[in-house]
């Protein structure tokens, strides 16, 4: 569980560092931020408007992508 709350503190570094809201893992495990809130829609997550854009350093360990959405 502390794991998953250190990879929650860096996801909400990231998300104030890109200066976005939202950021969810892909069921391929690649992390990507969302200035407007993500759907997941069958194995990725989604948005219809707004910025989003892809974060490579992001470790994947401890979480189910469909269950990795975050909220700054």
């Amino acid at each position: 569980m502390k794991m998953k709350a250190t990879i929650k503190k860096q996801v909400k570094e990231k998300l104030t560092q890109y200066n976005m809201k939202y950021a969810a893992m892909d069921w391929d495990y690649k992390w990507f931020c969302y200035a407007n809130k993500p759907k997941c829609v069958d194995d990725t997550w989604d948005v219809k408007e707004g910025h989003y854009m892809r974060v490579h350093t992001l470790p994947t360990e401890g979480f189910d992508w469909r269950d990795s959405l975050i909220q700054k």
